[in-house]
């Protein structure tokens, strides 16, 4: 959801800071390059239920996208936006403050001087600050490997399914996004984007719909190669880069655990339906 609200405010450049919690503190920051929002439009964002005209490139609708996103991870969040002409607005719920004032009350300090330069603005854009976070619900599993940096690879090949329309820079009408982690530009991931998968005709069904008239869902079938073939494209490459592109196509999964349906909705991965097999 975060992601999202900076794409739909044409972010071109999304930078994610997320340290290593056993160092400073669990704390994550979304900073944007995007068109940034007035004061006004801010106070009016950080709204609970705050309703807006949405255009056909907003997946949100009910005006909670930001804050149940953010709520869900910390309980204090804080928002710093700029638009051309504008000085930078700052404003923060704060969920302790909440709890001892009894107060629905928008907070307007400075961010920690920790935070100053990942939450620093360019001409326009937007920073969104999770900080007091709590823990993850789930137990990291890995192989060896901290909780930390397995987490952090969970965020990064997350965001390479989901946005690799984005990433890729086949989306209609913008340029290629770039969104990196911890300064590290993401690589996109698309599930039918092997070179040698095969591409059937794209089908379109129109759906009626009350209000707009009609919806058109288009549906496109996808082959993607069989570990042979697989093996035989990659065999030049050393082991280490044929079990990173193996692990990409299967999704870190086993190889027929990633066939099934994938819906995308404004060149976002929103739902996958695959495979799974019994343990």
């Amino acid at each position: 959801d975060l992601v999202d609200n900076s794409l739909s405010h044409k972010a071109n450049v999304i930078d994610i800071s997320f340290p290593n919690p056993n160092e400073s503190g669990r704390w994550m920051c979304i900073r944007d390059d995007g068109e940034g929002m007035a004061p006004e439009v801010l106070r009016d964002a950080m709204k609970i239920g705050h309703q807006r005209k949405y255009d056909d490139a907003d997946l949100g609708k009910y005006g909670y996208g930001l804050k149940g996103a953010a709520w869900s991870q910390a309980d204090r969040l804080t928002v710093i936006s700029k638009a051309i002409g504008y000085e930078p607005c700052i404003l923060t719920w704060d969920k302790e403050h909440l709890a001892n004032t009894r107060r629905w009350e928008l907070l307007s300090a400075p961010v920690a001087p920790e935070h100053t330069v990942v939450t620093e603005i360019g001409k326009s854009g937007t920073a969104v600050l999770l900080t007091q976070m709590r823990p993850t619900m789930k137990p990291t599993k890995g192989k060896g490997e901290s909780p930390y940096a397995v987490e952090l690879a969970a965020i990064k090949d997350h965001l390479e399914l989901v946005f690799h329309k984005f990433l890729e820079g086949k989306v209609p009408g913008r340029e290629r996004v770039v969104i990196r982690v911890n300064g590290d530009p993401l690589r996109p991931n698309n599930p039918m984007g092997h070179p040698l998968t095969k591409v059937f005709e794209e089908r379109r069904i129109e759906l009626p719909v009350l209000e707009a008239g009609k919806a058109v869902l288009a549906i496109r079938a996808y082959v993607t190669p069989n570990e042979a073939e697989f093996d035989e494209y990659h065999k030049s490459e050393s082991p280490t880069e044929r079990r990173i592109e193996r692990d990409r196509l299967t999704l870190n999964g086993r190889w027929n655990e990633t066939q099934g349906f994938y819906f995308y909705r404004l060149h976002r991965l929103i739902k996958q339906a695959v495979e799974k097999s019994n343990p």
